[in-house]
């Protein structure tokens, strides 16, 4: 049996900045993990609902991932910690974790790096043990009325409706675009400027990366954004 140490409210990794520097989820606690509801479309942690990080027990919805120590894991899957699934017959399992680049600049695109599983499939994948991510400017729901989210493998933008297995959500949701040609580890994500700008700047300085496992994939062990000022 392992133990892991830690005080029930520790997470070590690093969501906000007033610098340059990195924006880490390293999973080890769930300080600023989010709820999967539409609040999550706000892009940003203070208008999302929180995750309860009271001690609690089987407390894992039908759609959640879990954080096993410097692990993200399907519950019940062969990396899983020691809670069954609650809903075997969920395909999609999720994660939302918010940000702040608390810092007054623009920023024009952001560096992700993947640890553990470096491998991403597109959003509208159905790819069997695999991962796929969106990344949530607080610019979007701020600037029009569309739900969206940048997929850093996307070449196409495509529309998934509220009723589609792959959309969480109870609105119809944008998957944008990532303008950046390189879509490999690590994934540079470029902000659109069109048809309507999703920028990360003074006003819009939040965002939330929304992860998705279908099945039982290696899974991630942290994800690193690159800030500059």
């Amino acid at each position: 049996m392992a133990y892991y140490g830690q005080s029930q409210t520790y997470d070590g990794g690093t969501f906000t900045r007033s610098s340059a520097g990195s924006l880490t989820a390293n999973f080890t606690g769930e300080n600023y993990r989010l709820q999967i509801n539409d609040n999550i479309l706000s892009g940003s942690y203070s208008l999302g609902t929180a995750w309860d990080t009271s001690f609690g027990l089987y407390n894992l919805t039908g759609e959640d991932l879990q954080v096993k120590p410097g692990y993200l894991v399907k519950p019940g899957g062969s990396y899983g910690y020691w809670i069954e699934d609650p809903d075997p017959t969920q395909t999609y399992k999720y994660y939302a974790v918010g940000f702040t680049r608390d810092i007054g600049t623009n920023q024009p695109n952001i560096s992700m790096s993947l640890a553990g599983n470096t491998s991403l499939v597109n959003w509208t994948a159905t790819t069997t043990n695999s991962v796929a991510a969106l990344i949530i400017p607080q610019s979007v729901l701020g600037t029009t009325t569309t739900a969206a989210g940048i997929d850093p493998t996307a070449a196409a933008t495509t529309l998934i409706s509220s009723g589609d297995s792959r959309n969480p959500f109870g609105r119809d949701l944008n998957i944008l675009a990532n303008g950046n040609t390189g879509k490999s580890n690590p994934f540079v994500i470029d902000f659109p400027t069109s048809p309507n700008p999703f920028p990360l700047n003074t006003t819009y300085r939040n965002f939330v990366l929304l992860i998705r496992y279908i099945g039982n994939p290696t899974p991630l062990t942290s994800v690193t954004f690159t800030i500059t000022a």
